[in-house]
């Protein structure tokens, strides 16, 4: 569900409930969330097994699997557990808790900055 939150409000109040249809049958789900100033969307990691990363456009609904699959890519996370959208940047930095790693991808996918 995405909510508004403000912090002189007792409640949160839920604006959109969205369903994202994820393989969850060795998944957890989503794990983390950030917020892409610039193009005005939500970017989600989905755990583990397969490691992913979702746009989520909050006004429409639609979503897409973006920056391929993390996994393959790196090759070296084991999860993710954490996602930062920095403003004007086109790529991503992603944590991985169990692999002790913070990455950064390019806007392809590309591990960058000698990683």
């Amino acid at each position: 569900a995405i909510v508004e939150i403000s912090p002189w409000r007792e409640e949160a109040e839920v604006i959109r409930r969205l369903i994202i249809p994820i393989d969850q049958d060795n998944n957890a789900g989503l794990e983390c969330i950030t917020w892409d100033p610039i193009r005005r969307v939500l970017i989600a990691g989905q755990e583990e097994d397969p490691l992913r990363l979702w746009e989520i456009n909050p006004v429409t609904g639609k979503y897409k699997q973006v920056y391929k699959d993390v996994r393959y890519i790196s090759g070296f996370l084991r999860d993710i557990a954490g996602v930062y959208k920095r403003a004007g940047d086109p790529g991503i930095y992603i944590l991985s808790e169990p692999s002790e790693r913070i990455i950064r991808l390019d806007e392809d996918g590309n591990p960058v900055d000698g990683q």
